[in-house]
C-alpha cells in the first residue's frame, strides 16, 4: 500500500515539475514577443553600427526574464491548483497556461505600445495571466 502511495506522490511531483517547466517554456515566448517590440532607449547598449544587436539585447533579456518569472509562477501555481482544484483531468493545468500566456500578451504588448514603463507591462501580464489561469482553473469540469 505504500509504495503505491509514494509513486502516485512522486508521479504528481513529476507532473507538477513538467507544468513549471512548461510555463516557463512558454513565458519565454512571451517575454521574446514583448522584447521584440519594446522600445529601445536613447542611449542603446550597442553602437549604432549595429541597431539589430540592440533587438537582440532586449529580445535576449525579456526571454530570460519570462523563463525565472515563469518558473517561478509556474511552481506557485502548481502549488495552489493542488489546492484550489485537487481534481482536475490532466490536461486542463496545461491549457489554463496557454491561455493565461495569450491573455498575458493581450494585455502587455498594448501597454508597451502605448508607450509605458516596462514596469507596467509586466505587472499587467502578471495579473492577466494569474486571472485568467484561476478563472479557467476554476470553471473546469472536475473528475469523478
Amino acid at each position: 500500500m505504500l509504495p503505491q502511495r509514494l509513486r502516485a506522490a512522486f508521479h504528481r511531483f513529476l507532473g507538477d515539475v513538467r507544468f513549471a517547466l512548461g510555463t516557463a517554456l512558454g513565458a519565454v515566448a512571451v517575454g521574446a514577443v514583448l522584447g521584440s517590440i519594446t522600445p529601445i532607449p536613447e542611449q542603446p547598449l550597442l553602437p549604432d553600427t549595429a541597431p539589430w544587436a540592440n533587438r537582440l539585447v532586449a529580445v535576449a533579456e525579456l526571454g530570460l526574464s519570462g523563463w525565472i518569472m515563469g518558473l517561478l509562477w509556474g511552481i506557485v501555481v502548481a502549488i495552489c491548483s493542488r489546492r484550489l482544484a485537487p481534481q482536475l483531468p490532466p490536461r486542463s493545468r496545461s491549457r489554463a497556461a496557454a491561455l493565461a500566456a495569450v491573455a498575458a500578451l493581450a494585455v502587455a504588448a498594448p501597454v508597451l505600445l502605448a508607450g509605458r514603463p516596462l514596469g507596467w507591462a509586466v505587472a499587467g501580464a502578471l495579473a492577466a495571466a494569474t486571472a485568467v489561469l484561476l478563472a479557467t482553473l476554476l470553471s473546469a469540469p472536475r473528475r469523478a
